[in-house]
């Protein structure tokens, strides 16, 4: 059982890298709200709900799921936010200078 579990849970932690790399560019960036943010996300936002209804619908495969569900929820969320902050830099290049 612990290998089907494993197996669940690791299945999108390749993309979790990204979450944690963009959450120190924020950091680097001077937008430490959003950085927070990114980091609530994953364990709290998103994690936490998901290990309440999850398991009502899927029994204990429900508690699996919810990581790697969790962790592409979040992997979305960060995509979303350096799309429009790196577009942000693009449109108004002198915000960036003022965050270095």
């Amino acid at each position: 059982y612990a290998c089907h579990a494993l197996r669940i849970m690791v299945c999108v932690f390749p993309l979790v890298g990204f979450q944690m790399m963009s959450v120190g560019f924020f950091t680097a960036v001077g937008k430490a709200k959003k950085a927070i943010f990114l980091s609530l996300t994953r364990q709290l936002v998103f994690l936490v709900p998901l290990l309440t209804f999850l398991p009502m619908w899927f029994g204990v495969d429900g508690v699996w799921m919810s990581m790697p569900i969790s962790d592409l929820l979040s992997v979305l969320t960060t995509g979303t936010m350096v799309y429009l902050q790196i577009r942000q830099f693009h449109l108004n290049p002198e915000s960036l200078r003022a965050t270095v």
